[in-house]
């Protein structure tokens, strides 16, 4: 099976790389990231996604509303907008197509996989607290599943 190939636009280095990392490790999506808009616009340029992850606030030669453009005209994928200024609620509101989705910051990233999941219509994972597997025979290991947080 092809892995579904996501770029995550977001210029706060914290979040997307917890994004990143859930999408990849959680989700079993192949990630690539931009902290800016000149970023994603190489790499939309160069590559092909099937989905954006836009926090459309991002800085840049070309804003959010640019790498939706460019998004929707190079790619033709769907676009996960987030962002936590009211003002730019607005602007997604005005951007967004009925294909795409809409995060209001601060999101769990449950929330993050469940609409990523249904942009791209695939399942999404059932949770993010499952522990991983190890060769420790469950009845000699004491830890507690790990919990991602934001």
């Amino acid at each position: 099976m092809v892995r579904k190939r996501l770029l995550v636009v977001e210029d706060y280095q914290q979040l997307r790389e917890l994004i990143a990392t859930v999408l990849q490790e959680v989700g079993g999506y192949a990630v690539e990231t931009a902290s800016d808009g000149t970023v994603a616009e190489r790499l939309i340029a160069e590559q092909r996604f099937d989905l954006v992850i836009l926090d459309i606030s991002v800085p840049g030669r070309m804003g959010g509303h640019d790498i939706a453009s460019l998004a929707r005209t190079r790619l033709g994928c769907p676009i996960l907008f987030i962002t936590g200024r009211d003002l730019a609620l607005a602007d997604c509101a005005d951007l967004m197509q009925p294909q795409d989705r809409f995060l209001r910051k601060p999101f769990k990233m449950d929330v993050l996989l469940a609409e990523v999941g249904a942009l791209l219509q695939v399942d999404a994972p059932k949770t993010l607290n499952a522990p991983k597997r190890s060769r420790v025979r469950a009845s000699r290991s004491k830890r507690s599943p790990t919990r991602v947080s934001q």
